[in-house]
């Protein structure tokens, strides 16, 4: 299973080397309910917080900013929690309030530090559960170019 998680990193790692400004990357497994707790809308329930693990990533000149999923959207016990918090990871419950914060984990990272970013990410993701991610994850990334 290690050669799993190593593999993911060093594929995660390449994805945000290649990163230039303004793109974005967002890494998730699929969804362990893909129907459960949808309502009018197609919207999720604010009750439900079973969603797939995921980070997710925007390039800047100067670095690269990145999120990893919270309670706000995935139940994760106070162990897992604390554990992200060692990681580096920001604590969303402390984020200014209106302040256009995310709800899930954040960190800033310079760009000649991407190997501990995959590093960080993906113990990150393995403290959220132990399975290693596989070919049914999905890789997403997007341009600033793609949403104008």
């Amino acid at each position: 299973m290690d050669a799993e998680w190593g593999a993911f990193q060093k594929r995660l790692r390449e994805a945000l080397t290649g990163m230039v400004a303004g793109e974005t990357l967002v890494v998730s497994e699929p969804d362990p309910e893909p129907d459960a707790g949808r309502g009018l809308w197609r919207r999720w329930s604010k009750s439900r917080r079973s969603v797939g693990r995921y980070v997710q990533f925007i390039a800047w000149d100067e670095g690269i900013s990145a999120e990893c999923v919270s309670r706000a959207h995935r139940a994760t016990s106070d162990e897992q929690e604390r554990r992200l918090l060692e990681l580096g990871w920001s604590d969303p419950r402390t984020h200014p309030r209106r302040s256009g914060r995310s709800s899930n984990h954040e960190m800033e990272i310079g760009l000649d530090e991407v190997d501990r970013l995959a590093h960080i990410c993906a113990q990150s993701l393995r403290v959220l559960d132990e399975d290693p991610p596989n070919e049914r994850w999905t890789w997403q990334k997007f341009s600033s170019a793609d949403t104008a």
